[in-house]
């Protein structure tokens, strides 16, 4: 019994709060080895969903989000998402990012005020949605977080981001939602 909670311990332990991708760096960080997107994702268009602004509470659709945008999945019990906020708020592309947060209403109010300590620490300088039915992560058929999506003028995703931002990646995804 003893062996099987060190074997379940490890597993959670490497897996962080992403799902399985196919790869990870020496970190841990997942990385998507498939350029095709749509072998991750249920869909390559990004979903209709009702988003409830974080500051105003007003509720709106996902498809009413000016586009092109790059649109970050985040969960205040995901450590990865932790970590990525203050680097997207300090980043020159934070103008071009909508975060949406997924799973923290859902749970307890702790993780509410959790989520709420996340946000006011970060000094955000760009939008923060919430879906309270976690509507997107069954829409997309994610199971993981953090991921983030480059989504086009046409609402389709073009590029995604399995595990946590970095720069570069932020930068890629900026790129690609871009018309060329």
């Amino acid at each position: 019994m003893k062996r099987h909670v060190i074997v379940l311990a490890l597993a959670l332990g490497l897996a962080g709060c992403s799902s399985s991708p196919e790869s990870a760096d020496s970190a841990g960080t997942p990385i998507a080895t498939q350029p095709t997107i749509s072998r991750q994702l249920a869909t390559d268009t990004f979903p209709d969903v009702t988003l409830t602004a974080w500051s105003t509470k007003a509720e709106q659709s996902s498809h009413a989000i000016a586009k092109p945008v790059v649109i970050n999945l985040w969960a205040s019990w995901c450590t990865n998402c932790a970590h990525e906020m203050p680097l997207i708020a300090e980043s020159p592309y934070a103008k071009n990012v909508i975060a949406i947060n997924v799973g923290d209403l859902a749970i307890t109010d702790a993780g509410q005020a959790t989520a709420n300590a996340l946000v006011a620490s970060t000094k955000n300088s760009f939008p923060i949605f919430i879906d309270k039915d976690d509507a997107l992560l069954k829409d997309l058929g994610i199971n993981g977080l953090p991921v983030t999506f480059a989504v086009n003028a046409s609402n389709h995703i073009v590029d995604v981001e399995f595990g946590e931002l970095t720069n570069e990646s932020l930068s890629r995804l900026v790129v690609a939602s871009k018309p060329r």
